[in-house]
């Protein structure tokens, strides 16, 4: 009678033990947990040719370097745009597609980067419709069927809103491994205000090319300042691809 009650009051036990132990195993290989290295370079956009040259200025103050289309100023990333209507840089491509602030700290605007001291305005500097903002792009190196995690700061501000819109509903669409998503920017009573997204994305090829753009929100057609820094994506790894794997 002894032995069986004490059985009686361990089969409980194992089973929450096995129980406990199907969901560990779970977790370890389908739960991803930890993020492997980062895949984007100059992600805070720091890294570039920030003088003037013959074809883009650096207009001081605001410390804006005015892109044209397909420059190659900001390191590791292509940009591009349609820039303003019939405004055009000393090659023929398009001029001001967006602004590339080399110095926040010192700059007049008083508009501060999320990550570093450096940014780009999709919204360029002159003022233009959202429709014509610009784009930054890069191709990462990707592991078809793996998990990834972009995470990325879109800026706002309470100035500089375009006088020819009624409203700032502005957007970065972003376009990835065949998935498009838009992020609104956040309104704001503040001079510099960042805010940070995040999306997964599985990859197809074992290189993804990323795209962030500067749109206005369907139905509304704001414009005016639209700022983004700190781009990042890493391979999310679960704790069994940690061991077995070089994630």
């Amino acid at each position: 009678m002894r032995t069986s009650s004490v059985l009686g009051l361990r089969w409980p036990i194992v089973v929450l033990l096995i129980v406990l132990l199907i969901v560990v195993l779970y977790i370890v290989i389908n739960v991803p947990l930890l993020r492997g290295p980062e895949l984007v370079q100059n992600g805070s956009f720091e890294i570039g040719n920030a003088q003037s040259t013959d074809l883009e200025n650096v207009i001081g103050g605001p410390n804006c370097k005015i892109l044209c289309n397909a420059s190659d100023s900001v390191f590791n990333w292509t940009v591009s745009g349609p820039g303003h209507a019939g405004d055009l840089c000393l090659n023929g491509q398009a001029r001001d597609i967006m602004c590339w602030v080399t110095d926040a700290t010192g700059s007049t605007s008083k508009v501060t980067a999320a990550d570093g001291n450096r940014l780009v305005a999709l919204s360029g500097i002159f003022g233009k419709p959202a429709n014509r903002y610009g784009s930054v792009s890069q191709d990462i190196p990707t592991k078809p069927g793996q998990l990834y995690e972009l995470s990325f700061a879109i800026g706002s501000t309470a100035k500089f809103i375009d006088p020819t819109s009624t409203t700032r509903d502005v957007e970065i669409r972003v376009d990835v491994a065949g998935m498009t998503k838009a992020f609104p920017a956040a309104q704001t009573q503040e001079v510099s205000h960042w805010d940070t997204n995040t999306m997964r994305f599985t990859a197809r090829d074992q290189v993804t090319t990323l795209r962030l753009s500067g749109e206005p929100q369907p139905r509304l057609g704001g414009s005016g300042y639209l700022g983004i820094d700190n781009v990042s994506v890493r391979r999310l790894c679960t704790l069994f691809m940690v061991v077995w794997s070089d994630c």
